[in-house]
């Protein structure tokens, strides 16, 4: 279904799991992923919850490991499970306090979430003391750009999308009609809601800080639409359980969905800023490395590489005046295709573009 969100019928499909580029898919996708896992996990009950006693110390090995991925990842990611704990914990607060049990006893009984709440607190202070979030603040302008940008995410879901969601709230409208008082999937509809919303804030705000162009980005904005799924999917799913008859009709409906996916333009749109061509893009990193192997050749030691002149204020992203050049060398070195370190100062070129026929309009991406 997330190939079916931001499906047009005249450009390339912006699924769900499209990013600007590659590093990105292991900077915002496998984060984003990692910290759906976890929510999806804890839901079916497959997280340790005796995490500070003896026994499976392999199991709960893993799980410590995939926790600090998720929660040191980037803070898009993280808020996914983050919030979804802090929700949770509410939820079992407050059925505590009706209880009449201690505050002792439900720290013990949450010890697992509460560590990995104020382990997702600790990646918060220190992304908020240091390399970007240092010196980020809440402006006006950019909670209002940011604002503009939900806008136009929204602007860009497709009518079968906003489909698919109508139906699925009637269904789940008419279950919690009809369970009301009775056992049913009423309560984790309320977790996935609350979870989703407070996602969506939180993405929002941070965009806001950060860059409010964020905000327009499948992969930033993941959280959000995996809470939605999860809600919808979960009345789906109550749906099936009351009326088994509806199964009937769900192959019919995966054939007019992926039917639907398909588009004129690239189906599956790839992992490029720029929308270069594939071709494009691996002449153009060829060409960086051709310069760093005639300049080892005349037994240079500095190099000032040519590159693409993107006009953009982000240090000419994606090829980073600051960081693509060296970290190019540093890695030619260590796979063995640079005999020795260089160090390399990038610098763009137009004619460059005129090379390889780039155009650039100025802009954030």
């Amino acid at each position: 279904v997330h190939f079916l969100i931001f499906r047009t019928a005249e450009t390339g499909n912006r699924h769900l799991f499209s990013t600007l580029d590659t590093a990105c898919v292991f900077f915002y996708a496998i984060p984003a992923l990692l910290g759906s896992a976890l929510v999806l996990l804890d839901l079916a009950g497959d997280l340790p919850e005796d995490l500070f006693r003896p026994g499976r110390v392999f199991s709960k090995g893993l799980f410590l490991a995939g926790l600090y991925l998720a929660m040191f990842s980037n803070l898009y990611g993280s808020a996914i499970f983050a919030v979804y704990l802090g929700c949770r914990l509410l939820y079992a607060l407050i059925g505590s306090l009706r209880r009449k049990a201690s505050l002792a006893s439900f720290c013990r009984t949450e010890a697992m979430r509460l560590a990995a709440l104020g382990l997702w607190f600790m990646a918060l202070l220190s992304e908020a003391l240091g390399g970007r979030g240092a010196g980020a603040s809440l402006r006006g302008e950019s909670f209002a750009a940011a604002l503009q940008g939900v806008g136009q995410m929204l602007g860009q879901v497709s009518l079968p999308f906003w489909a698919l969601i109508l139906v699925l709230l009637a269904l789940i409208l008419v279950i919690l009609l009809k369970d009301r008082g009775a056992a049913g999937p009423g309560r984790l509809l309320l977790l996935c809601a609350a979870s989703g919303v407070l996602t969506a804030v939180f993405i929002l705000l941070l965009s806001a800080v950060v860059n409010p162009a964020y905000v327009r980005r499948p992969d930033a904005a993941f959280g959000a639409f995996f809470f939605l799924f999860l809600f919808l999917f979960t009345g789906l799913a109550g749906a099936l359980r009351r009326w088994e008859r509806l199964g009937l009709l769900l192959p019919l409906v995966l054939l007019v969905a992926a039917s639907a996916v398909n588009t004129k333009a690239m189906t599956f749109a790839d992992s490029n800023c720029l929308d270069l061509p594939s071709r494009v893009c691996m002449d153009v990193d060829n060409a960086l490395i051709d310069q760093l192997l005639q300049a080892q050749e005349q037994g240079q030691t500095e190099a000032v590489v040519l590159c693409m002149d993107s006009d953009n204020d982000w240090n000419n992203w994606p090829q980073a005046t600051d960081l693509l050049g060296q970290i190019l060398a540093d890695g030619l070195y260590k796979h063995g295709v640079l005999s020795r370190p260089m160090t390399v100062t990038l610098q763009p070129s137009e004619e460059f573009n005129q090379t390889f026929g780039l155009t650039f309009t100025s802009g954030e991406y």
